[in-house]
């Protein structure tokens, strides 16, 4: 019978991996015939290799209705007798809550017995109930423990995670170079958030020479995946024109899509389009709608333009306290632009914003310190006229001039002023 067993296996039983969960199953081909009879015959004389076969054939729907309780049962009967794959079938089951209730507890136990016999799909898995603290703490030392055993068995799931670990520095020292290695080994056999994060690290050059060439052709790899994060910079690539010609209706095809998904850069920039107008008509509806969903998650540039917004009462309403709240977080978040118009907004006292020198020092030297064009002129301003600080004409024209080289032409026509 176990020669049987092992003949059907051999010529009618495919397994198939998963990138992601690192699933066994079987695929009975077209012209395979029907093997379930025997396989249940060897099954129920307690043949482990066959119990396997039948669950997985359940676990799948695999030539047999699914039911994720009868495969528990067989993939429980073959784990009884210590085989590894029925450990990690049971196990992914009870991690699931396929089958019976979720049972972090009860499926790490069964993935430990099946990873401490190598078995590389229960290594990954468990690392991954490490990484997301479901072993009852985030415990990124055992995660990248059993990660490295996986890798070495080349599961991508657990390569893709030990980028992970490299590029955060979780459990390990900070190495984007050696981040940028295993993410590389899982972009290229088709993990998703592999070539999204690889993408990303050609896009910023970080661990690898900057090439946005690269950068497209990952983003876009994983765009057409699925990846929300994926789509949203390849939505922001074609929306910047960078390295592909600026095309805004595949930016908006894209960003649309990531928005629609939850992503709040893509979110921020397609209320941006809709506010300015860009590639679609002028809506300042739909902008406040996008800028709502991505204020959400604390967005800055969301919150920037949710604050002009309410300034402005082009979201519909003027709102002096919403627009200061709105600014005060963006600019919390160190949003330079934020900053430097909520330190104006106090420096002139308007749209109903109590006029406060002390305040408008405060924000304009944050970002002043980012360069802001705007916040250098007006701290000239504030010097020059003596608001809130001892007059010093040197210090104005200090501030001009810095203002004036970044490009504020108004500032450059002040230093001729202040001299006279």
């Amino acid at each position: 019978m176990k020669r049987l067993i092992t003949l059907m296996m051999a010529c009618y039983i495919t397994f198939i991996s998963s990138a992601i969960a690192g699933e066994a199953a079987i695929q009975i081909q077209p012209e395979t015939p029907n093997i379930l009879p025997s396989v249940q015959q060897a099954a129920k004389q307690g043949d482990a290799k066959a119990q396997i076969i039948l669950a997985d054939m359940y676990y799948q729907g695999s030539g047999v209705a699914r039911s994720y309780v009868k495969a528990q049962k067989w993939y429980e009967l073959a784990a009884a007798q210590g085989e590894a794959a029925a450990e990690f079938g049971l196990g992914r089951l009870l991690y699931t809550g396929k089958g019976s209730r979720q049972d972090f507890s009860q499926a790490q136990h069964w993935l430990n017995k099946a990873a401490k016999q190598g078995h590389a799909e229960a290594q990954s898995l468990l690392g991954i109930m490490h990484y997301y603290g479901h072993t009852g703490a985030y415990d990124y030392t055992s995660a990248r423990h059993w990660f490295e055993l996986a890798a070495a068995q080349d599961n991508t799931t657990a390569q893709a995670m030990l980028g992970t670990l490299y590029l955060q520095g979780e459990g390990v020292k900070q190495d984007v170079v050696l981040a940028a290695s295993w993410l590389e080994k899982a972009a290229q056999k088709g993990a998703v958030n592999a070539q999204a994060q690889l993408g990303n690290l050609y896009f910023q050059g970080q661990g690898v020479t900057q090439d946005y060439k690269q950068a497209y052709q990952w983003f876009e790899s994983a765009a057409k995946q699925g990846s929300s994060a994926a789509q949203a910079k390849l939505g922001a690539m074609y929306y910047q024109g960078i390295y592909v010609k600026q095309d805004y209706t595949q930016a908006l095809m894209w960003l649309e899509k990531a928005a629609n998904y939850g992503d709040t850069q893509a979110q921020s920039i397609l209320g941006f389009m809709y506010y300015q107008g860009q590639g679609i008509a002028q809506n300042y509806q739909k902008a406040h709608h996008w800028f709502i969903l991505a204020s959400l998650k604390e967005q800055p540039d969301a919150l920037l333009y949710l604050g002009i917004m309410y300034l402005t009462g082009q979201s519909g309403i003027t709102n002096a306290i919403l627009a200061e709240s709105y600014l005060e977080r963006s600019a919390n978040q160190g949003n330079d632009k934020a900053q430097a118009l909520l330190g104006v907004l106090y420096y002139l006292g308007q749209h109903n914003i109590k006029q406060d020198y002390k305040q408008a020092r405060y924000w304009l030297e944050k970002s002043a310190a980012q360069d802001n064009s705007l916040a250098h002129a007006t701290l000239g301003k504030i010097h020059a006229n003596g608001q809130g600080v001892v007059q010093d004409l040197a210090a104005a024209n200090q501030w001009f001039a810095s203002a004036c080289k970044l490009g504020h032409s108004p500032s450059c026509e002040e230093i001729s002023t202040q001299k006279k």
